[in-house]
């Protein structure tokens, strides 16, 4: 792949990539620092990089990837800050969001990340799969375990 079609398929996922990263983080500057070692990493290989499609899988997959490096040079658990509410959203909304994200730390990071990924993101199941490097039958049922547990938390009848 060339550096400027490169530029172009980046532009396309610039936003998910960073919206994942916070979701990841939890931190501005940590979502930051991944998602530049990610973008670094990209570019040192790609020639490996085949086609677009490839190009999405790719990134997300180094994110990750970037994100448990991290994850094991700080073992330090952050809770969801505020940074994550965007800041052209009203109040309501950013309250609705910060309910929502409170609900999505009380169920395991695989879940969530699926839910994350799926329901906000707009990821196919094996987009997901090849990400969590599992397969779309597990990824399908962290989605439905995840959304049943978040309903019992927010005392959603079945």
């Amino acid at each position: 792949m060339k550096k400027n079609r490169f530029l172009e398929e980046f532009e396309k996922i610039r936003v998910q990539l960073w919206n994942y990263s916070l979701f990841l983080t939890k931190n501005r500057q940590n979502a930051y620092d991944i998602m530049s070692d990610s973008i670094y990493s990209t570019l040192k290989n790609l020639n490996s990089i085949r086609d677009d499609n490839s190009l999405k899988s790719f990134m997300f997959t180094t994110l990750r990837r970037e994100f448990f490096k991290l994850s094991k040079k700080n073992k330090s658990n952050q809770e969801i800050n505020e940074e994550f509410l965007i800041d052209n959203f009203d109040s309501e909304v950013q309250f609705d969001i910060k309910v929502l994200f409170d609900m999505l730390s009380k169920i395991s990071e695989d879940k969530a990340e699926a839910i994350i990924l799926t329901k906000i993101q707009g990821f196919s199941r094996k987009e997901i799969a090849d990400l969590q490097g599992v397969s779309e039958e597990t990824v399908k049922s962290r989605i439905s375990r995840g959304m049943q547990e978040l309903k019992e938390l927010m005392g959603v009848e079945k």
